[in-house]
């Protein structure tokens, strides 16, 4: 399964690890709960202008655990604690809407741990690109490719099935060439915009 995804761009991976993802609240039956909060933010990366800035957004809304310095969605589940809610602290640097964390905390409190570091699994697929200082060069990003590589074994381990009724002739035209890090000129790109959820899903 993995192969197909060498060729494919950063931005095909990850948009594919977010149909895992959606197929995960399926199987789990979460549809009812409010994930549109985070998903709209994950679907954002095709689109976004400044790819750091999407990133600390992004963290915010999955409430980050500084100390591990990774994405554990909410981690109160785990270690029985709350961050600090925006009006309180200086724990978010973007997520500045009492309402929606919320409506963040109630999202992830009725969701369960199994499909919460799933959601943190999807984000690595491009949250090592960007932390490294190496993230813009001419390669097949392989960090990438193995952070998939993990989604793909977390999903057998709990029997989650792949998404249905992908578009793969859309997903595999954005190729490598056409990733945001590789040295290209842009109008020889093929925009990421291809890659929108209306456009993946048939």
């Amino acid at each position: 399964m993995i192969e197909k995804f060498e060729n494919l761009s950063i931005e095909a991976r990850f948009v594919y690890s977010i149909c895992c993802f959606e197929s995960a609240i399926e199987h789990f039956n979460l549809q009812h709960l409010e994930w549109s909060l985070i998903l709209d933010k994950l679907w954002d990366f095709i689109s976004c202008e400044y790819i750091d800035v999407w990133s600390f957004e992004v963290l915010d809304y999955m409430f980050m655990e500084e100390e591990m310095n990774l994405p554990t969605a909410p981690f109160y589940k785990v270690y029985k604690k709350l961050p600090v809610p925006p009006h309180q602290g200086n724990y978010f640097n973007y997520l500045n809407d009492v309402d929606i964390f919320n409506r963040l905390s109630k999202l992830y409190y009725h969701s369960n741990l199994i499909i919460l570091d799933l959601l943190a699994l999807v984000y690595e697929v491009v949250g090592e690109e960007i932390a490294i200082a190496g993230s813009y060069r001419e390669d097949n990003s392989p960090l990438s490719l193995k952070h998939l590589k993990y989604i793909f074994d977390f999903m057998e381990k709990h029997s989650i099935p792949h998404p249905k009724n992908i578009n793969w002739e859309c997903l595999c035209t954005h190729t490598v060439k056409d990733s945001y890090h590789y040295l290209r000129p842009h109008k020889e790109k093929i925009p990421s915009s291809i890659l929108r959820r209306e456009n993946i899903y048939r």
